[in-house]
């Protein structure tokens, strides 16, 4: 598990790239937020995950999840506890 800190701050980063990538008012440096909304408009599965900020807070988590794990700092065996708390599941 990783350390009380280390939890926190991956929690707010997921909850950051969540609400940045959902909310359409947020464009982000260059546009990239926009850019990733508008690959994704057509109304199917697809586009609802991407301007569902739970769906997308899931997939953040995931990103950060694997991140911790790959520098050491979370435990494999930890990964799924550690993953649905980044997501806020």
């Amino acid at each position: 598990m990783p350390s009380l800190t280390t939890f926190v701050i991956g929690s707010f980063a997921t909850y950051y790239l969540a609400r940045c990538v959902s909310d359409k008012e947020i464009e982000g440096p260059w546009s990239v937020f926009l850019r990733i909304r508008n690959l994704f408009v057509e109304d199917d599965w697809k586009g609802h995950g991407v301007r569902c900020a739970v769906c997308v807070s899931c997939y953040s988590g995931l990103l950060i999840t694997i991140g911790l794990v790959a520098l050491g700092s979370a435990d494999v065996w930890g990964f799924p506890i550690v993953w649905l708390g980044h997501s806020g599941a």
